[in-house]
Formats: C-alpha cells, structure tokens, sequence
C-alpha cells in the first residue's frame, strides 16, 4: 500500500476537495432552497448572483468567498502553473462574490438590500465571472490531466471526465455572452437562461473537483 495514502494532510487536502465541488454543484440549489424557506422570496432570480441582494446575500458572498480562499491557498503538484492558476481564479471568484451585479429585475418580493446609491460594478462582475471559469476550465483540461508514465485505467478516465468539464465550461460562458447580447432583459428574466446555464458550468466545475478529490472513479 502506498504510505502516501495515511497522510492525514492528503485526506484533509482531499475532503476540502470533495466540499468545493459539492458546493458548487449545489449551490444554486442551495440559495433557491433558503430564500424560499425564509419565507421572504417566492420567485428564482433571473441569475445566481442576484441572489447576493436578498435574504440568503450572506450565504452568497460567505459560499464564494470560501471556494476563493481555497483557491487561492490551494497547492497542486510541485508547479507553478498549478498554484498559479488555481490561486488566479480564487481571485476571480472573490472579485464575484464581492462586486454586486445588477440591479435584479424583481426588486419587490425578494430584495432585501437597500438599492439606492448601490454602485454599478457589474462590468468588472461579469468578467471576474467569466475569467473565473476560464481559469477553472484550464486547471481542469491541462492541470489535472497531467499523468506519469503509466497512468491507470481510472486515471485514463478520469482524464476524460476532466476534459469534458473543461469544454462545458467554455461552452457555458460563451452561450451566456451570446444570450446576454441577443435576447431581451424581459427574456432573460423570465426563462433565467443565465441562472441555468451558471449552473451548466457550476456543475462542470464540481464534478471536476469532486473527481479529483477521489469522490469517484479512484485508483484501486
């Protein structure tokens, strides 16, 4: 048996793994849950980051700012691309959870945040948005398909499965530009196209970790 295996730190190291990748495969579910439950929102925000003006806005910013903090503090292998990339999208993903998007098209049943004065810093928003999951689509397409000279058959898999999260999150960010771009603000607040198609590429990002954790499909 490998005597890497028994490192409690490797454990650790792969535990927080596993919880990034649950967290962001549930976290839109986990918002629409809550802001229903408080009894103070009965409508699904037209993105995710809407829900950073309403009653479950802590959890928002608290969720990502932890997800950035690992990010950041993150060691892969023994490269400096590893640490890196993966601390650059930690600090696209705290630029998320901290410059409020826009004004929500719903102000009346679910805003709880006074909006007067409210800074426009949606721009930068939307590009640490988008920066962030370039960023994660790389770590997942180069960074963890990195493999020795006799990768197992989990391995050759999983590598697979790391691709595939990669290009979906590439694919996600460009349909929400060309949605955003082309279809009305009526359109997008009432199909919440963007809110769906985040979570395409949430859900990228955390089957991506959640692998690389060893949560599925491990060496035997």
């Amino acid at each position: 048996m490998n005597p890497l295996s028994k490192d409690p730190q490797l454990v650790t190291i792969d535990t927080l793994k596993k919880l990034v990748g649950f967290t962001a495969l549930f976290f839109p579910a986990i918002l629409i849950l809550l802001s229903f439950l408080s009894g103070q929102c009965t409508t699904v925000q037209e993105t995710i980051s809407h829900y950073y003006y309403s009653v479950v806005g802590n959890v928002f910013v608290g969720a990502l700012s932890a997800i950035s903090v690992f990010l950041i503090v993150y060691k892969g292998y023994p490269d400096s691309k590893d640490n890196l990339a993966t601390s650059i999208a930690g600090v696209f993903a705290l630029g998320v959870a901290l410059l409020p998007t826009s004004v929500p098209c719903d102000t009346s049943s679910c805003v709880v945040v006074n909006l007067e004065g409210v800074m426009d810093v949606s721009v930068p928003h939307y590009i640490s948005a988008a920066l962030m999951f370039i960023t994660l689509s790389y770590v997942s397409i180069v960074l963890f398909r990195k493999k020795g000279s006799n990768p197992t058959p989990q391995k050759i898999f999983r590598n697979k499965i790391y691709l595939w999260c990669g290009i979906v999150m590439i694919l996600a960010i460009l349909a929400i530009l060309i949605v955003s771009m082309r279809a009305t603000e009526e359109w997008l607040c009432q199909t919440k196209a963007v809110l769906i198609l985040e979570w395409v590429a949430l859900f990228a990002f955390g089957t991506s970790w959640m692998i690389k954790g060893g949560f599925l499909f491990k060496d035997k």
